[in-house]
């Protein structure tokens, strides 16, 4: 074999060599940069998701802050005084024996004794009024009209008697809904027990049910347990 030769193999061996390391170092580049792409894409993943995250939680902590303020500050209050008058209207209608006489939430939104009512209708407008940022508007608003009304000098008195006893219909439903509402938010009572999911309090105090099924409950309660 002549050196030509030698030469022209040892070219065709360098090439193939130089090729085949030219190959594995290219790969070898494309692995590492793959490598290094897919861990930034994961680094860049995980920090917009921890991001995300964080947002999301400071979000939710505020909400539930703000429903929390709410229903211990407003609604929670006024919950009880639509208890304490419904129970007052109850206790009433059982003593009253003619049924036209009865106290209907239609003509008498609040039913307390007579020196209470102005006391307590008052105390409810004027929670509502000192907490409008915790105040549904819906609310706010019928509240405003409402003391509006009361300062007004009309000279139809028994006009104005059912324009205000239409407005405190309003706020009592009003507070019902949202009181629920915040229950719902809070997970106090997300859904009514005993598949009562659709019989609300809005609904109960519009036909005087308010606390007459609750008692018709528990009669019905003591007597399986007996």
């Amino acid at each position: 074999m002549n050196i030509e030769s030698i030469a022209a193999w040892l070219i065709i061996a360098y090439e193939l060599l130089w090729k085949t390391f030219l190959q594995k170092y290219v790969e070898a580049f494309v692995n590492k940069s793959q490598t290094r792409s897919i861990t930034n894409i994961q680094e860049d993943v995980k920090s917009n998701y921890q991001r995300d995250l964080q947002l999301f939680t400071k979000d939710l902590t505020f909400k539930y802050d703000f429903f929390l303020d709410q229903y211990k500050t407003v609604y929670s209050p006024l919950y009880k005084l639509i208890c304490e008058s419904e129970a007052e209207r109850y206790f009433t209608n059982l003593n009253l024996v003619d049924n036209n006489e009865h106290l209907k939430f239609s003509n008498v939104p609040f039913v307390f004794q007579d020196n209470d009512v102005n006391e307590k209708i008052s105390y409810m407008t004027n929670l509502i009024e000192t907490n409008p940022s915790l105040s549904e508007p819906q609310l706010l608003k019928t509240v405003i009209l409402y003391k509006r009304l009361t300062q007004e000098d009309y000279g139809n008195k028994e006009e104005l008697d059912k324009k205000l006893c239409i407005l405190r219909q309003k706020i009592i439903k009003s507070i019902l809904v949202y009181h629920r509402l915040l229950e719902s938010n809070l997970r106090i009572n997300p859904e009514h027990s005993d598949g009562d999911k659709n019989v609300l309090d809005e609904e109960l105090i519009v036909e005087d049910r308010f606390y007459e099924r609750i008692v018709q409950k528990t009669d019905t309660t003591t007597k399986n347990e007996t």
